[in-house]
């Protein structure tokens, strides 16, 4: 899990990822320009947001795995793309869905995942509060102190691995060659 924001997420390029070192470069942003039309931006919503992000072992695992099926995955080719085309916000959000309603879980949306990743790193990891804006890419800390640490208490810890693990511990996985096929939903 990496707490970057769903325009972030679908902007990366095979290229933004570093998988030898562990490093997810995030430098841009999509954004909507009507008629069904979605771009690039290089750059994103705020300045902290230009930043490099450690990822975990499992996290490389499950990206080497998408790459290795997904059928173009040229170094300019976007990671979260489908038929070579980038996808866009409603359709990560039917997948959300999709996928969600197979677990038998709630539904949760790419900004909820989000609030939980932040809420989760300050309120079960006891991550300081300073470093969770800084890996999300906030500037404002008084907004991540107020909105998702309900139970905070200040202790500075490292890492993004602990959520894998944490997950692990309670059975559950980011690695999608684990989740069975899911049906059409109407």
């Amino acid at each position: 899990m990496t707490g970057m924001r769903v325009s972030e997420g679908l902007s990366l390029k095979w290229s933004d990822i570093d998988l030898k070192n562990k490093v997810i470069h995030i430098q841009s942003t999509l954004e909507y320009q009507g008629n069904g039309k979605y771009v690039r931006k290089e750059q994103t919503k705020t300045r902290a947001g230009m930043r490099f992000l450690k990822i975990d072992d499992e996290t490389v695992k499950v990206l080497q795995n998408w790459r290795t099926v997904q059928v173009y995955n040229r170094e300019d080719n976007f990671v979260l793309a489908r038929f070579n085309s980038l996808m866009n916000k409603s359709t990560l959000s039917r997948m959300l869905k999709r996928h969600a309603l197979v677990a038998k879980v709630l539904v949760i949306t790419g900004k909820g995942l989000r609030h939980s990743h932040d809420s989760f790193m300050i309120n079960v990891l006891k991550k300081d509060v300073l470093y969770v804006p800084a890996r999300s890419g906030r500037t404002d800390k008084a907004t991540t102190l107020n909105t998702y640490s309900h139970f905070y208490d200040r202790q500075v810890v490292s890492g993004g691995a602990d959520i894998t693990v944490v997950l692990g511990e309670l059975g559950l996985t980011a690695n999608p060659a684990t989740i069975p096929p899911s049906k059409e939903i109407k």
